[in-house]
């Protein structure tokens, strides 16, 4: 799934041209505004104590990059959020393609 995500935000931005370096640098970039609104979505939903623990898998998920457990814990607490990914992914692309069209 985050393949053909990356896939789509490469073709769909227009920076599938750029070296796989620059596409890259890039795609982490825009990864890390995407986590971050999601992350701002996902403690509107979550209960005080629930944000406590929130705090507690972000803190492990810095020492452990390429676990899985952030994901995991915001999806049994947040069962629609592949939908909120979906959402603020559109959201930047569409603010993204609407910043490009007014520079041009």
């Amino acid at each position: 799934m985050i393949a053909a995500i990356k896939k789509d935000l490469l073709k769909s931005l227009g920076i599938d041209k750029l070296t796989s370096a620059e596409q890259e640098n890039i795609l982490e970039r825009i990864s890390n505004l995407i986590f971050q609104g999601v992350l701002t979505r996902a403690m509107q939903e979550l209960s005080i104590e629930e944000r406590a623990t929130l705090d507690k898998v972000l803190k492990a998920q810095e020492k452990d990059p390429d676990s899985d457990t952030l994901y995991l814990y915001l999806k049994e607490k947040i069962p629609h959020l592949d939908e909120v990914v979906e959402e603020e992914i559109e959201e930047f692309k569409e603010e993204f393609i609407g910043t490009m069209k007014a520079l041009s």
